[in-house]
């Protein structure tokens, strides 16, 4: 069973639709990851990927073998997810390049080599708080629980020096829904107090808790057209 799944990742990492792996050669795989197999216990091997769904293409004759074709992404849809991570203001750098290496590893060790972008990290003055993605799974906890959050919010005076407002007072509120607006996380609450929606930008939202209140507003959400609201909301900057 382990020698099924590393002949796998061998056709994952060494094969693609322009580059073939002879059985001899993943023999020779398997045996650097500590494992011996039969010919025939290869085959074996790839007939069971064939059978549970895995595309493969076996070619006859000289230079014959075969290559893993289905996979979960395409060359293509990795460098626009790579393209995506590394210009996000909101993702800090080092997690930026530790998802990038995640992304390329999706590809084939010569599929990777294409997906060497080269960018200039700092151009888009990435975030250095990384806290700003934990408070969204936070939020999204809220969110799928559908209960209440309270939090304090800050902002910086004109000496750039950190305050909460309203003195520290702790915000209560129902949220709603997650956006992403010029590079930045926006939350759409119901505010129970004011009898409205509220928005905020997460990495303002310190010292976020989820309650065990179940959230509120949901008559507002009904009549509400989420894509004009937000069209409006953010029209205005």
């Amino acid at each position: 069973k382990l020698r099924l799944l590393e002949v796998l990742k061998i056709l994952q990492r060494y094969s693609d639709e322009n580059h073939t792996l002879t059985v001899e050669e993943i023999q020779k795989k398997l045996s650097l990851a500590g494992m011996y197999a039969e010919r025939k216990a290869i085959y074996d091997d790839l007939y069971a990927l064939e059978e549970g769904g895995y595309d493969l293409l076996r070619t006859k004759g000289r230079g014959g073998g075969v290559r893993l074709l289905s996979r979960t992404y395409e060359t293509a849809e990795l460098k626009l997810l790579l393209d995506a991570v590394a210009s996000s203001r909101f993702i800090p750098e080092d997690k930026s390049l530790r998802l990038m290496e995640k992304i390329s590893s999706e590809a084939s060790v010569y599929e990777g080599v294409s997906l060497k972008r080269h960018f200039y990290m700092g151009n888009k003055q990435k975030s250095l708080n990384e806290k700003v993605l934990y408070a969204v799974d936070t939020i999204n906890e809220a969110l799928n629980s559908q209960k209440m959050i309270e939090f304090l919010y800050s902002d910086r005076d004109l000496q750039k020096r950190l305050f909460y407002r309203h003195g520290g007072k702790i915000y209560a509120v129902s949220p709603w829904e997650l956006t992403v607006f010029d590079n930045n996380y926006y939350l759409i609450a119901y505010d129970a107090a004011a009898g409205q929606l509220r928005h905020y930008r997460v990495d303002k939202m310190k010292n976020i808790t989820i309650t065990d209140l179940p959230r509120d507003g949901a008559e507002t959400m009904e009549h509400l057209d989420l894509t004009i609201y937000t069209r409006r909301l953010f029209g205005m900057f």
